[in-house]
């Protein structure tokens, strides 16, 4: 996946050289998302993309909203929900004032549509090729040691910020595996429908579904998407 970024991004004169792990996002909402039949007619704020067009076709309104403009949108009733980052963030940013309730996945699984934010670190390339051999590693192990220290720290943070929303009178509501997997029924043709919009994310999308499909992750089999096909 780092060579596939790195490929990726020289095309645009930049070199990539790392990810910054964050954490999973969750959706906070004025009425309680218990199943995926809540969603219909939900006035949801998303990112857009893949996931705009998944929970639309669960049947939410979808909203593109930039994050400076969530709480005010929440607060005076425009959105019903919103997507957004972790426990912690979401504490801090005060959502806790203008929702009651709090939707994620069945349990052991945050997020059933991002169970991760990923930020990167990039250096023009022309830039990048100046710096001598040593210091180029440098670079590239501080980001690999600063992602790391970053996640474990946002997920300790997540950790202590839950019993602050419970204190609130927050409810934590999760979605079962039934509900799993009819959001999967829905996401899997817009992966690929999305990968094959350009050639670049085809290929991307194959390394991705090989990881999903491996043993060791088990999200993804074959029988999921029969009839499916990547364009490489």
């Amino acid at each position: 996946g780092l060579q596939a970024a790195r490929d990726l991004y020289a095309k645009q004169g930049l070199y990539y050289v790392n990810r910054i792990h964050h954490g999973p996002n969750m959706i906070h909402s004025k009425t309680p998302i218990r199943s995926i039949e809540d969603f219909r007619d939900l006035k949801l704020r998303v990112p857009g993309g893949m996931i705009a067009e998944t929970f639309a076709k669960a049947g939410a309104k979808t909203t593109l909203l930039p994050g400076g403009e969530v709480f005010s949108a929440l607060e005076k009733g425009t959105i019903d929900a919103a997507d957004y980052t972790g426990p912690a963030v979401n504490w801090a940013l005060g959502f806790q004032q203008v929702t009651k309730y709090i939707s994620m996945g069945p349990a052991g699984l945050m997020s059933v549509y991002q169970p991760v934010d990923l930020m990167d670190f990039a250096v023009n390339m022309n830039v990048w090729n100046q710096l001598p051999d040593n210091l180029k590693k440098f670079v590239e192990d501080e980001i690999q040691v600063y992602s790391n220290a970053h996640f474990g720290s946002i997920q300790k943070a997540d950790m202590e910020a839950w019993q602050k929303f419970l204190d609130a009178g927050i409810e934590i509501n999760r979605l079962g595996p039934e509900d799993l997997q009819k959001f999967q029924e829905i996401a899997v043709p817009i992966w690929f429908e999305w990968a094959n919009k350009d050639k670049d994310a085809a290929r991307i999308f194959k390394l991705q579904l090989e990881v999903m499909e491996n043993p060791t992750v088990g999200y993804v089999t074959p029988d999921m998407y029969q009839g499916l096909t990547i364009n490489l």
